[in-house]
Parts: C-alpha cells; sequence; structure tokens
C-alpha cells in the first residue's frame, strides 16, 4: 500500500472554480463498504481488508492500492458538509473485491434492478476528515485506473451501494488524446512482429519464417516516439494493414503462389505502399487523415486491378499447389459464397473505427512527475494550476498502461486497465448486461436438509464463467429463493451455502446446471474454525 504526495502544501489555489451551494444534502454520514448480515462474524476473517491511507487535502496525491487500483486525488478535491474544502489530513479508505469470493464475503451482488450484471471487479472508495464524511467538491473528480484480466471491450461503469448498480454517466471514459508509450514496451518482439507467414509440410508447421523489410517498415525506429506509430491505436491497426498488404502484395509476389521459391516464406516480395503511408505520414498527419488515405489506396488499387486479380485467383485456382492434401477444398482463393470484391474488402472490415484523437507528446520537461517536489518544479517552469494538473493526469494515465503493459509481458495473459473518472464516492463497479435474450425465467428453491436449525443461511449462485454473483432471499416456510426471476439456462452455477450459530460456522456447496423449478437440499454441516475461506476456493472450482 502506497501514498505518493505529487508536491507539498501551498496556499489554496483551486483548478476550477464553481458553485457549491446545496452540496451538504448529498452527504452520508455512515458509507459502510459491507451491509450488515447475521453471519459477519463468518465473513470478517475472509472479506477483501479496508486499506486505510492518510493524505493532505492541499496537496495532490497518488494512491496505488493493494490489488494494483490506483487513484490520483487532485489538490483542494474533498468538501465538508459547509462546503469548504478540506486542507488538513484526510482518511482515504479503499476496498478492492476483485474474486467471486470477494463478492461472497463482502455481501456484494451483480444486479442493475432486474437485469443481471457480468463484473469485471468491484472497488469502495472513501474519505473522511476527523470522522466527518467529505464529498468531492462540485467540478472536481478523481482519477482511477482499476486493472483486471481479460478485455474490458463493452464493459461500462457502475456506482451502487453492492446490492443494486446503476450506470453512472460520469464515469464514462473520455478520451482526450492518443497516448504515446515506449516503443520497445509497445512492440517487445521487436521486428518479430512483421512474420508474414510460416512455413508448412503437410500438416506440420515449419519454424521458419519470413519477416517483411524493416528498412521499408522502420517499427522501433526512435524518431516514432511521441507520434501516432507509438500508440495502442496504432497497433490494434497493426495486423489489419498487414493484411490489406497481403491482398495489395498477390501480384508483385505471384511467385510464391506457384510454388517458384521452393522454400515457400523466403525470398517473398511486398508492396510496401501502405506501411510506407503510415510511416511517412506519422510526424506530420493525424492518424484519421491518415487511415482515410489508407482506406481511399485500398480502394481503388481493387477497382485498377480487379481484372488482374480474377484472371490470377483463377490460375492459382487450377495450380497443382491448390490441390495439397492439407487444404480443405481444391479452391484456394474461394468466392463460392462470396464475391471477389466482397472477399477483397473485407480485409477493411478488421480495420478499428477512425478517431479525431491526435497524440499529446509526452515531456516531463526534466522532472521526475513521480516525486514529492513535482508541482513545486512545474510551477517554477511557469505552468499555472490548470495546466499542472493536465500533466500530472496525463502522467498517471501514461504511467498507469505502462504498468499494465508491463505486467501483461509477465503474466503472459490479456491483462487490461480501465481508467476511469468520478466525481462520487462509494462501490464503484466495472460491468455490462448480461444479453437478456440469454435469459429465461427460473424459480431456485432451497433448503436446509441438516438436522442442525439454523436461524439463517446465507446462499449465493454464482456463474464463475461471467463473474456472476446473486444473494438468496429468505421465505416464510423457512425456504431460500434467489429474487432475480431470469437467469441463463443450460449453464453451469455453483450454489454456496454459509451460516453461523453458536460461534461455529457451517457450510454447504452444489454444482448445477440451471433450469426452472429446481429445488434443492443443502446438507449444512459444520466445518474446522478458520477453513471458511478455503472452502469457499475449493468450491468455486468445482
Amino acid at each position: 500500500m502506497k501514498v505518493i504526495h505529487f508536491f507539498s502544501a501551498f496556499a489554496l489555489v483551486t483548478f476550477l472554480t464553481l458553485g457549491i451551494s446545496g452540496c451538504s444534502s448529498n452527504f452520508k454520514e455512515n458509507r459502510a463498504p459491507f451491509k450488515e448480515s447475521p453471519i459477519d462474524k463468518a465473513y470478517s476473517t475472509i472479506r477483501p481488508q479496508i486499506q486505510s491511507y492518510t493524505i493532505t487535502g492541499d496537496s495532490t496525491c497518488r494512491i496505488i492500492a493493494n490489488e494494483g487500483t490506483e487513484v490520483l486525488i487532485p489538490k483542494n478535491t474533498f468538501v465538508n458538509q459547509n462546503g469548504e474544502v478540506v486542507l488538513g489530513n484526510i482518511q482515504i479508505k479503499v476496498l478492492e473485491a476483485f474474486t467471486l469470493k470477494d463478492f461472497i464475503s463482502s455481501g456484494l451482488v451483480t444486479l442493475s434492478g432486474d437485469d443481471l450484471l457480468r463484473s469485471k471487479g468491484m472497488i469502495f472508495i472513501d474519505a473522511k476528515s476527523e470522522d466527518e464524511s467529505l464529498e468531492i467538491k462540485p467540478g472536481n473528480e478523481l482519477i482511477i485506473s482499476m486493472p483486471t484480466i481479460g478485455s474490458n471491450k463493452n464493459y461500462q461503469m457502475f456506482n451502487g451501494d453492492g446490492q443494486n448498480w446503476k450506470v453512472d454517466s460520469s464515469m464514462i471514459k473520455k478520451e482526450e488524446y492518443l497516448i504515446p508509450l515506449p516503443l520497445d514496451l509497445l512492440y517487445p518482439e521487436g521486428y518479430d512482429h512483421l512474420i508474414y507467414c510460416t512455413q508448412t509440410s503437410g500438416y506440420n508447421i515449419i519454424d521458419s519464417i519470413y519477416r517483411m523489410d524493416s528498412a521499408k517498415i522502420p517499427l522501433i525506429e526512435s524518431e516514432f516516439e511521441n507520434t501516432y506509430v507509438a500508440t495502442k491505436a496504432f497497433r490494434s491497426r497493426f495486423w489489419p494493414i498487414r493484411r490489406m498488404t497481403t491482398m495489395m502484395s498477390l501480384f508483385v509476389d505471384r511467385d510464391y503462389y506457384f510454388d517458384k521459391h521452393g522454400s515457400g516464406c523466403t525470398g517473398r516480395k511486398t508492396n510496401y505502399e501502405l506501411w510506407n503511408l503510415y510511416f511517412q505520414s506519422a510526424k506530420n498527419k493525424s492518424l484519421w487523415e491518415t487511415d482515410s488515405i489508407a482506406e481511399q489506396i485500398f480502394r481503388s488499387y481493387f477497382e485498377k486491378n480487379k481484372e488482374e486479380l480474377a484472371k490470377f485467383c483463377n490460375e492459382v485456382n487450377e495450380h497443382k499447389w491448390a490441390n495439397r492434401a492439407y487444404k480443405p477444398s481444391r479452391y484456394h482463393f474461394d468466392f463460392r459464397d462470396e464475391t471477389m470484391e466482397e472477399w477483397y474488402i473485407s480485409a477493411l472490415e478488421t480495420m478499428p473505427s477512425k478517431t479525431q484523437l491526435k497524440v499529446r507528446k509526452y515531456e516531463n520537461m526534466g522532472i521526475n512527475l513521480n516525486s514529492s517536489t513535482a508541482h513545486d518544479e512545474l510551477k517554477s517552469r511557469g505552468l499555472n494550476e490548470q495546466e499542472i494538473l493536465s500533466l500530472l493526469t496525463f502522467h498517471f494515465k501514461r504511467e498507469t498502461i505502462i504498468k499494465s503493459l508491463k505486467r501483461q509481458q509477465q503474466l503472459q495473459k490479456i491483462y487490461s486497465t480501465t481508467i476511469f473518472s468520478t466525481t462520487s464516492l462509494g462501490w464503484l463497479n466495472l460491468d455490462k448486461f448480461y444479453l437478456k435474450s440469454d435469459l429465461e425465467t427460473t424459480k431456485i428453491t432451497l433448503r436446509n436438509s441438516s438436522v442442525n436449525n439454523l436461524n439463517f443461511i446465507d446462499f449465493s449462485l454464482v456463474l464463475p464463467d461471467f463473474n456472476v454473483k446473486l444473494s438468496s432471499s429468505s421465505n416464510e416456510d423457512g425456504s431460500y429463493s434467489f429474487r432475480k426471476g431470469k437467469l441463463p439456462h443450460g449453464k453451469e452455477a455453483i450454489i454456496i451455502g454459509v451460516s453461523e450459530l453458536e460461534g461455529s460456522i457451517y457450510f454447504a456447496s452444489k454444482k448445477i446446471i440451471i433450469k426452472d423449478s429446481l429445488n434443492i437440499n443443502f446438507d449444512m454441516q459444520k466445518i474446522p474454525d478458520g477453513t471458511l475461506g478455503d472452502s469457499l476456493e475449493i468450491s468455486l472450482k468445482l
């Protein structure tokens, strides 16, 4: 756990001047992370711990939490119930809940009204001064980076009380610029990113590969630092451009298709027109402009060469190369289900959407922007408060992405970070809605079949593959059910029951296939002290 103070205290200067009337009505005296439950004692030792940090209100700070969440807190961000900016010590509480075990032990559910959610993780943030709850000053915001495993595509930010979530439009990600990153971090394999093909012998892939000419594709040359080549936006275009290059290289590389290279991948020829365009334009054109020109070149190439292309494809199909045993059919270029033009133009569909954002040049002005004296040094260079905050925010976002890329490489799996801003405290959740078309009316009834007379059982239904978690409610007849009326039939789920009686913990779990009208009995059994966490982890792996 770590707090970095970007600069020391100095006279109050706000970076935004906005009215603060009426803010006291929004205060929450007891912003609690956990909902009270009869089995709080059982969960208290295994739920994620609340992390505490002390900052000063007149300093910009960055909090680095245990599981990788980072929070940038600008100076003069918090106000008390009288609307006064708090300049002294402020206690910041952070809780990170990223796993199903965390959701269960913290009493969290993944619902928005009656809509089922899939969660990437939840965090709780609170601020107090001398036990008085604080709020974020209107016009100010916290900048947060939240680590996740896997793609965050189509996920959005929610806020709520842990039981019910709503989309928070103030946390919608607003990109203002493209962020340049170290080239060797974006392309860790260097020119090995330029693999053009692999050789095959029968069904076996041979290690020999062909790399495109690095003199024509200067992928990791220092001259492209602080250009769009050094952004994730360009990296996401890398393979679509390579695919279009293949389409435009058929004629210049025709010998390859007629077995005149012998070894297959060596000596191949390439039309570098698109690559030259992107690298020649990187210093004086936006990515949007270059994308538009590239699309025009690609389409024009087809119109100019479509007759020759049709002839070439027919010749290849008639050539003996297309009849090798490992080919699925006698066609190498198969236009029975799509036209040649549809096949060619489909390469454009893999290109990301055009972006109007421009690259913001990264310049730290020779200052360590992570140091405690960063603000004072920037101020001494003539930057005003708004410029200082803008630069520190930009640095925060860039450093977050760099850490994410490094961790992704170390773990050898997809590691993502969601960067967002928030104007509210409490629980925040990264989710997306479960498709309603996949959900059907479902009634699941649960009962305790053991001889143990348990007054309350906390049942949780989880879908491990989707990070979905629901909590049960009790019925008058002593049974339990889940208030969510629709669930995905046919999916594997796990139901876990936890109870407490006279200081002892009782536990049971079952794996089910979701369907309607399920009646399930649970043999709740006493487990040894200190084993609830292990029991949960084992059950969640069923």
